[in-house]
């Protein structure tokens, strides 16, 4: 029983080392009267991880400070010379009874990014070592020379106690089991378990390999419900983003309509620090969010083997240029797409439906980052006074699903089963708006989401990313400029059918068009200097230097576009009508110049009531008399249309002002 649990406690240690880093077998001993094989006996230490060859006596495995392991090897891979060693490190990795992830085959189709999940279970001769998938029966051979990155990469250890409740994906259906037994005697099939499955009729008892992309521990109570909660969080989803507000008109408008194009970084494009990325052939067709959304959606037919593409993708561009509205504009597609039932008739054995269903969730940094601090605080997460239980203090995608959705805790249990399932897509908006926590979330996304198998888009500006931690698992993508065309036709989605945008817009295109004849016909820059520097008459004002006030700002009607309401006309401001009865208040206007201790104690009613009481005894300096009553009432009559301007402004003015400070990377709260 000693024995197996160090053989227990060297698995995980060897599992969990640093991927792509083979457990490196520096001396071979010979073992006895065997002239085929040769042992080696590898030493992994508890502080350093660290391995080294050690000889195989008693003595050496009393240390208490190590563990063991020893692969038999066979004579051949030793004689073939300069390989030799790089051979023994593939067979010390890969000791029977370790669960890998390897690459599938690249076949006749594109299968980067995609990988099979499995076990060892037995060290053959020179050709390889035997390799059972999960969920197959028929070992496969492996080639030894894969001392390769990409082959050692451990996935985490499945194994569950009789009872335990989970959700599986069976045959392409999404099923409740109950655990019966775990197959824990044999080391080749550790993750194995017999489950007994729900079924409407006589139960099913099956065996089966559990991996990260075909269960998780079941949270609600039946696969029914969690496909009923994640169809109402998606079309919820779907009913809360259709519209989107602009932030300078403030009008509503639809979000699957706007126009946002996007280019991959290719090798004859790459960035400024020459990163172009992983490159895809279907992702670098994509030039829309449509299309990304498609690529999104790829099914993934073969979880039970542990096959599930993940591809990062990372967004760049600069501040105001659309990625937080790209970001909108995929969660409402995936949702869109997403907003329906599970086919129920898929029970057919074929595996070809994907019966674990994705699920988007949309993560504002800025959001992330307020639970970071607080946690960083030491403040409790409540809502709607219940405190949520956080279940990892390490894993940052967790924590805030649970804080997030605290309030909602069927929504919060399912979207945890999918991020069990690997079944989330994670849509991070604003890397670059993370400030001192940008390295955790940087680390969040390179080391935790992409390698575990979740999709996953993330957005930032271009300097605000350590762009060289995205090269080796992200497809690097950049938001494109709109040509003059796009950049009108979005303007006048924005503003609607309005008469002044098409002058405004047609006035643009003419100054442009001038511009090029301009250049075009005096190319030399000391002809256009001469001509820039012609003498031109003031046309603002008259003969004796005062302004003219024909050449004041009027429609085409003639009317002034700032002028005076009618002396009886009624003020349109709120904020005048609302300060025009304060002051006409117990006849203020009247005892105001006598007596200018009256003047309220309101500060905005004094400041206005101080002014007034000053322009009046200006005037009358100037040899002008006029009652403060009389003041105000031209005050008013000149100034009624601005205010009504800024009463308006005033809604749009909080917004703009705070996406000013989102794309200035402050915090809000500043």
């Amino acid at each position: 029983q000693q024995q197996q649990q160090q053989q227990q406690q060297l698995k995980a240690r060897v599992q969990f080392a640093d991927a792509g880093v083979w457990l490196p077998a520096e001396y071979v001993l010979r073992v006895p009267g065997s002239e085929d094989t040769v042992d080696v006996e590898l030493r992994l230490h508890h502080s350093s991880h660290s391995v080294s060859g050690a000889a195989s006596s008693p003595s050496e495995k009393s240390v208490a400070m190590a563990v063991f392991i020893r692969c038999r090897v066979p004579k051949a891979v030793i004689e073939e010379g300069s390989k030799a060693h790089q051979r023994l490190e593939a067979y010390a990795g890969c000791a029977p009874g370790l669960r890998l992830v390897v690459p599938c085959s690249s076949g006749d189709g594109d299968n980067t990014g995609q990988s099979r999940m499995g076990t060892v279970v037995q060290l053959g001769g020179i050709n390889g070592y035997a390799f059972r998938v999960d969920n197959t029966e028929t070992p496969e051979v492996l080639p030894l020379w894969v001392a390769d990155e990409e082959i050692a990469v451990a996935p985490p250890q499945q194994q569950y106690r009789p009872n335990q409740q989970l959700l599986v994906e069976h045959n392409g259906v999404l099923r409740e089991a109950r655990v019966e037994d775990a197959c824990t005697t044999d080391p080749f099939q550790f993750n194995r378990h017999i489950l007994r499955l729900a079924s409407t009729g006589a139960a099913q008892v099956v065996p089966m390999d559990l991996n990260p992309f075909n269960h998780c521990v079941q949270r609600l109570d039946s696969a029914a419900k969690t496909e009923a909660v994640r169809v109402r969080f998606c079309k919820a989803l779907l009913d809360d983003g259709q519209l989107v507000e602009d932030a300078i008109t403030g009008r509503k408008l639809r979000i699957e309509e706007q126009l946002i194009v996007i280019e991959t970084v290719t090798g004859e494009n790459a960035t400024e620090t020459g990163v172009c990325g992983v490159q895809r052939p279907e992702w670098s067709k994509a030039s829309d969010m449509h299309a990304i959304s498609e690529l999104l959606l790829k099914p993934s037919p073969l979880r039970a083997h542990g096959t599930h593409e993940a591809q990062g993708v990372l967004i760049r561009a600069a501040p105001g240029t659309g990625k937080s509205w790209s970001m909108l504009q995929l969660q409402h597609l995936l949702a869109k797409a997403l907003a329906t039932e599970a086919d129920a008739g898929a029970d057919a054995g074929s595996g070809g439906s994907d019966g674990v269903r994705l699920v988007p969730l949309l993560v504002v940094v800025q959001q992330l980052v307020v639970l970071l601090v607080k946690q960083a605080e030491g403040q409790s997460h409540k809502s709607g006074g219940s405190t949520c239980e956080r279940e990892s203090d390490s894993d940052m995608l967790v924590d805030y699903i649970q804080w997030k959705f605290c309030d909602k805790p069927e929504e919060r249990d399912m979207l945890l089963q999918a991020y069990d399932m690997r079944a989330l897509v994670v849509l991070l908006d604003g890397i670059d708006e993370a400030a001192g926590f940008k390295q955790g979330i940087e680390d969040l996304l390179v080391n935790t989401l992409v390698p575990m198998g979740m999709r996953t888009i993330a957005t930032s500006r271009p300097e605000g990313v350590r762009l060289e931690l995205f090269q080796r698992r992200f497809v690097v993508m950049n938001l494109k400029e709109l040509s003059d065309q796009q950049q009108r036709a979005m303007i006048s989605a924005q503003l609607g059918d309005n008469e002044q945008f098409k002058r405004l817009s047609g006035f643009s295109q003419l100054r442009k068009d001038h511009d090029h004849i301009f250049w075009e016909e005096f190319p030399e820059p000391d002809s256009r200097d001469k001509i820039e520097s012609f003498a031109v008459p003031d046309r603002f004002k008259t003969d004796d230097g005062s302004f003219d006030p024909a050449m004041r700002q009027h429609v085409l009607g003639g009317a002034r576009v700032v002028s005076a309401i009618g002396e009886d006309a009624p003020l349109q401001s709120a904020s005048h009508l609302e300060l025009d009865k304060i002051m006409r208040q117990d006849d203020f206007l009247l005892k105001v110049i006598e007596d200018p201790s009256v003047v309220p104690t309101t500060n905005k009613i004094r400041s206005v009531a101080a002014r007034l009481v000053n322009l009046v005894k200006k005037r009358a300096e100037q040899g002008t008399n006029i009652t403060p009553e009389a003041l105000w009432k031209q005050i008013l009559a000149r100034t009624d249309e601005i205010y009504v301007v800024a009463d308006i402004m005033s809604e749009v003015f909080p917004v703009v002002a705070k996406q000013l400070v989102r794309d200035s990377d402050m915090q809000e709260a500043a």
